[in-house]
């Protein structure tokens, strides 16, 4: 006699957790703007992510999906190198020492753009292709499944994804390639197929212009659409504070202290008009902010009724117009931004 089986399979449920357990831990915003997302089309969905906006962290079996895909780049490397192949997965300059093992390890490829605030990494670079033999390309690998696969072998690399056309071209103009082998599998039946992607210096240039400007922005730029039915709009992790009201993080990146400044790095201009000692906001402070926290206007989009620079003395401040007339404070002698966004909107 059979065994009864679950209608939501309690096994399955608890792996999922441990995913999600896993993914909640290793969790940390993307620092600085990467090469795959510079090729979406919405330059708004690319501010907000350099600001921090939203917090976005994969589901067990997204997490999952996404442990596959890494576990499919070692298998295709492998492949390579038994079917001939030169590959050098890691840069040979970028070993350090690991504290924890003692040992000397060694990173991705990797190529900085926009004073350090736009990064490419490559998965390696490869030679041996029979067409070039002595020719060295840069290395990006993707599976897809059946369904994805069919349409890229249909329409092509850059229709297909132009976020993966993005990483190639990114790829090839920090290592000073002209060619890139972009690898995908598929992961129904273990097709292979690769394409010899030539470089694009007009693209890449047009891509940094991209970064640029959002990189130099204080307000974040139009959008694709205003209509959350929008599909780019509809799949976009931007979108709760984008269109639906959600509020945004309260940390260093939308506060309207800050600014991006050369090296990767963030500048508080209230330290600076302050004297201190030195006005960088580290990496690890970033994500929190501090008490004196006011939101960048245009993340509030309420009409700005006042407001005065902070001093030696004193913070910042901006008074808003609420539709009833009524006027909130978000900063000096006034709310901290969570509760200036709870007394604003209602807490929504």
């Amino acid at each position: 006699m059979q065994l009864p089986i679950d209608e939501v399979d309690p096994v399955a449920v608890a792996i999922y957790k441990a995913y999600q357990r896993r993914a909640l831990k290793e969790w940390r915003q993307s620092n600085r703007l990467g090469a795959s997302i510079l090729g979406k089309d919405c330059v708004r969905e690319l501010w907000y992510s350099h600001h921090w906006v939203t917090k976005w962290v994969p589901g067990g079996q997204l997490k999952r999906l996404f442990d596959t895909g890494h576990i499919e780049e070692d298998r295709v490397i492998a492949d390579l190198r038994a079917a001939g192949y030169t590959v050098w997965e890691t840069d040979p300059d970028s070993g350090f020492l690991n504290e924890e093992t003692g040992e000397i390890e060694y990173a991705q490829w990797m190529s900085e753009f926009c004073g350090k605030h736009a990064v490419s990494y490559a998965d390696g670079k490869v030679k041996g292709h029979p067409h070039c033999p002595d020719k060295i390309m840069a290395l990006e690998i993707k599976s897809a499944n059946k369904k994805q696969f069919d349409k890229y072998e249909k329409d092509g690399l850059r229709k297909w994804k132009p976020t993966y056309y993005s990483q190639c071209q990114l790829a090839m103009h920090g290592l000073g390639l002209d060619r890139c082998l972009f690898v995908v599998i598929c992961k129904d039946d273990e097709r292979y197929r690769t394409e010899r992607v030539r470089y694009d210096m007009g693209f890449c240039e047009e891509l940094l212009r991209k970064a640029a400007v959002i990189i130099g922005s204080p307000d974040p730029p139009p959008g694709i659409s205003e209509d959350p039915s929008n599909f780019g709009c509809k799949f976009c992790d931007q979108q709760p504070v984008c269109q639906l009201g959600t509020q945004p993080l309260v940390n260093c990146r939308t506060c309207v202290h800050s600014r991006p400044v050369h090296d990767s790095g963030w500048h508080c201009e209230l330290a600076e008009l302050r004297g201190c000692a030195s006005a960088e906001i580290p990496l690890d402070v970033q994500g929190t902010g501090c008490t004196e926290h006011v939101y960048i206007p245009a993340l509030v989009g309420l009409k700005v009724a006042g407001a005065e620079a902070g001093a030696a003395d004193r913070g910042c401040f901006i008074d808003y117009e609420l539709s009833s007339g009524t006027l909130v404070r978000n900063g000096y002698g006034g709310l901290s931004s969570a509760k200036f966004w709870a007394h604003a909107f209602g807490g929504r």
